[in-house]
Protein backbone atom coordinates (compact mmCIF):
# COMPACT_ATOMS: atom_id res chain seq x y z
CA UNK A 1 0.00 0.00 0.00
CA UNK A 2 2.73 2.19 0.64
CA UNK A 3 4.33 1.19 -2.84
CA UNK A 4 0.95 2.79 -3.77
CA UNK A 5 0.97 5.71 -2.50
CA UNK A 6 4.60 7.01 -3.08
CA UNK A 7 4.16 6.39 -6.97
CA UNK A 8 0.97 8.17 -7.01
CA UNK A 9 2.74 11.07 -5.33
CA UNK A 10 5.41 11.27 -7.21
CA UNK A 11 2.85 11.19 -10.01
CA UNK A 12 1.03 14.03 -9.39
CA UNK A 13 3.85 15.92 -8.66
CA UNK A 14 5.66 14.89 -11.42
CA UNK A 15 2.55 16.53 -13.49
CA UNK A 16 2.29 19.46 -11.48
CA UNK A 17 6.51 20.10 -12.25
CA UNK A 18 5.59 20.18 -15.92
CA UNK A 19 2.27 22.59 -15.66
CA UNK A 20 4.81 24.90 -13.98
CA UNK A 21 7.52 24.65 -16.66
CA UNK A 22 4.73 24.91 -19.44
CA UNK A 23 3.09 27.57 -17.93
CA UNK A 24 6.07 29.66 -17.21
CA UNK A 25 7.32 29.19 -20.76
CA UNK A 26 5.59 32.64 -22.10
CA UNK A 27 7.23 35.57 -20.21
CA UNK A 28 10.48 37.02 -20.31
CA UNK A 29 12.98 35.51 -17.99
CA UNK A 30 16.13 38.40 -17.73
CA UNK A 31 15.76 41.32 -15.61
CA UNK A 32 18.44 44.13 -15.45
CA UNK A 33 17.75 46.80 -12.41
CA UNK A 34 19.52 50.02 -11.47
CA UNK A 35 19.17 51.41 -8.00
CA UNK A 36 17.94 54.76 -7.71
CA UNK A 37 17.86 55.51 -4.09
CA UNK A 38 20.92 53.39 -3.16
CA UNK A 39 23.55 56.51 -4.69
CA UNK A 40 22.03 59.22 -3.63
CA UNK A 41 21.90 58.44 0.71
CA UNK A 42 24.86 56.54 0.89
CA UNK A 43 26.92 57.01 -2.27
CA UNK A 44 27.09 53.85 -3.63
CA UNK A 45 26.38 52.25 -7.29
CA UNK A 46 24.06 49.29 -7.29
CA UNK A 47 23.32 46.93 -10.25
CA UNK A 48 21.34 43.79 -10.56
CA UNK A 49 20.36 41.25 -12.44
CA UNK A 50 17.67 38.57 -11.93
CA UNK A 51 16.97 35.10 -13.81
CA UNK A 52 13.96 33.49 -13.52
CA UNK A 53 13.55 30.25 -12.65
CA UNK A 54 9.75 29.82 -12.83
CA UNK A 55 6.62 32.04 -12.05
CA UNK A 56 7.37 32.26 -8.22
CA UNK A 57 10.91 32.15 -7.95
CA UNK A 58 14.01 33.81 -9.34
CA UNK A 59 18.28 33.86 -8.98
CA UNK A 60 19.91 36.77 -9.19
CA UNK A 61 23.19 38.42 -8.72
CA UNK A 62 23.79 42.03 -7.05
CA UNK A 63 26.87 44.13 -7.38
CA UNK A 64 27.75 47.23 -5.35
CA UNK A 65 30.65 49.92 -5.83
CA UNK A 66 31.63 52.71 -3.43
CA UNK A 67 31.87 55.93 -4.63
CA UNK A 68 32.65 57.38 -1.60
CA UNK A 69 34.72 57.31 1.26
CA UNK A 70 33.35 54.45 3.28
CA UNK A 71 31.19 57.56 5.37
CA UNK A 72 28.15 55.39 5.40
CA UNK A 73 29.58 52.10 4.32
CA UNK A 74 32.25 50.01 5.52
CA UNK A 75 32.94 48.16 2.20
CA UNK A 76 34.34 49.28 -1.00
CA UNK A 77 32.69 46.48 -3.37
CA UNK A 78 30.23 43.78 -2.48
CA UNK A 79 28.59 40.61 -4.88
CA UNK A 80 25.16 38.94 -3.77
CA UNK A 81 23.84 36.14 -4.71
CA UNK A 82 19.88 36.11 -4.29
CA UNK A 83 17.05 33.60 -4.42
CA UNK A 84 13.51 35.15 -4.17
CA UNK A 85 10.31 33.86 -3.54
CA UNK A 86 7.27 35.46 -5.10
CA UNK A 87 3.84 35.36 -3.95
CA UNK A 88 1.80 37.38 -6.66
CA UNK A 89 -0.79 37.08 -8.63
CA UNK A 90 0.98 37.82 -11.81
CA UNK A 91 4.41 35.25 -12.60
CA UNK A 92 7.02 36.81 -10.57
CA UNK A 93 5.45 39.82 -9.02
CA UNK A 94 4.46 41.04 -5.72
CA UNK A 95 5.23 40.53 -2.00
CA UNK A 96 8.80 38.64 -1.76
CA UNK A 97 11.08 37.01 0.43
CA UNK A 98 14.66 36.71 -0.30
CA UNK A 99 17.76 35.16 0.75
CA UNK A 100 21.24 36.07 -0.17
CA UNK A 101 25.09 35.00 0.20
CA UNK A 102 27.48 37.72 -0.24
CA UNK A 103 31.25 38.86 -0.38
CA UNK A 104 32.92 41.57 0.60
CA UNK A 105 35.73 43.57 0.60
CA UNK A 106 37.23 47.27 1.43
CA UNK A 107 39.23 48.26 4.38
CA UNK A 108 38.40 48.73 7.90
CA UNK A 109 39.86 51.06 11.18
CA UNK A 110 41.34 48.88 14.20
CA UNK A 111 39.57 51.46 16.64
CA UNK A 112 41.55 53.35 17.87
CA UNK A 113 44.57 52.38 16.61
CA UNK A 114 47.08 54.58 15.52
CA UNK A 115 50.31 54.47 13.63
CA UNK A 116 52.84 56.92 13.71
CA UNK A 117 54.52 57.69 11.09
CA UNK A 118 57.10 61.13 11.27
CA UNK A 119 55.35 62.98 13.70
CA UNK A 120 52.17 61.95 12.35
CA UNK A 121 48.92 60.34 13.45
CA UNK A 122 47.15 58.45 11.13
CA UNK A 123 44.48 55.49 11.76
CA UNK A 124 45.80 51.96 10.54
CA UNK A 125 43.62 50.70 8.05
CA UNK A 126 43.43 46.61 7.40
CA UNK A 127 41.96 45.52 3.89
CA UNK A 128 39.42 42.51 4.20
CA UNK A 129 37.13 40.01 2.54
CA UNK A 130 34.59 38.89 4.67
CA UNK A 131 31.47 36.47 3.60
CA UNK A 132 27.89 37.22 4.58
CA UNK A 133 24.46 35.50 4.83
CA UNK A 134 20.90 37.93 4.48
CA UNK A 135 17.48 38.47 4.03
CA UNK A 136 15.08 40.63 2.75
CA UNK A 137 11.36 41.66 2.41
CA UNK A 138 10.61 43.81 -0.67
CA UNK A 139 7.52 43.99 -3.25
CA UNK A 140 7.87 43.84 -7.34
CA UNK A 141 5.38 45.75 -9.76
CA UNK A 142 5.59 45.37 -13.18
CA UNK A 143 4.06 47.61 -15.59
CA UNK A 144 1.80 45.60 -18.35
CA UNK A 145 2.82 45.29 -21.39
CA UNK A 146 5.80 47.05 -21.20
CA UNK A 147 8.15 45.01 -19.36
CA UNK A 148 9.14 47.57 -16.97
CA UNK A 149 9.38 47.32 -13.27
CA UNK A 150 9.63 48.55 -10.10
CA UNK A 151 11.50 47.13 -6.79
CA UNK A 152 10.62 48.66 -2.95
CA UNK A 153 13.01 46.62 -0.92
CA UNK A 154 14.56 46.43 2.93
CA UNK A 155 16.69 43.90 4.51
CA UNK A 156 20.03 42.89 6.36
CA UNK A 157 22.64 40.63 6.28
CA UNK A 158 25.35 39.51 8.55
CA UNK A 159 29.02 39.40 8.16
CA UNK A 160 30.73 35.96 8.94
CA UNK A 161 34.26 35.83 9.93
CA UNK A 162 36.86 36.60 12.34
CA UNK A 163 37.32 40.44 11.46
CA UNK A 164 33.95 41.41 12.83
CA UNK A 165 32.81 43.85 10.36
CA UNK A 166 29.58 43.72 11.59
CA UNK A 167 26.13 43.72 9.31
CA UNK A 168 25.54 45.24 5.98
CA UNK A 169 22.11 46.63 4.63
CA UNK A 170 19.96 45.76 1.76
CA UNK A 171 17.51 48.25 0.65
CA UNK A 172 16.61 50.10 -1.80
CA UNK A 173 14.06 51.04 -5.07
CA UNK A 174 15.48 49.49 -8.42
CA UNK A 175 14.00 50.27 -11.79
CA UNK A 176 14.29 47.50 -14.26
CA UNK A 177 13.55 46.23 -17.95
CA UNK A 178 12.69 42.58 -19.02
CA UNK A 179 14.38 41.03 -21.86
Amino acid sequence: MKKIISITLLFILSLQTYAQIYETSNFKRNELKVDVLYPLIVKTLKVEYEYFLSDISSFGVVGFYNLGDHEYQNFKTQVLATYRLYFGEEPVSGFFFEGNLGVTSGRYDEGAGIQIQIGTRQPIENPYTAFGVGFALGWKYVIPKSGVTLDLLCGAGRMLGKNNIGFYTRFGVTVGKRF
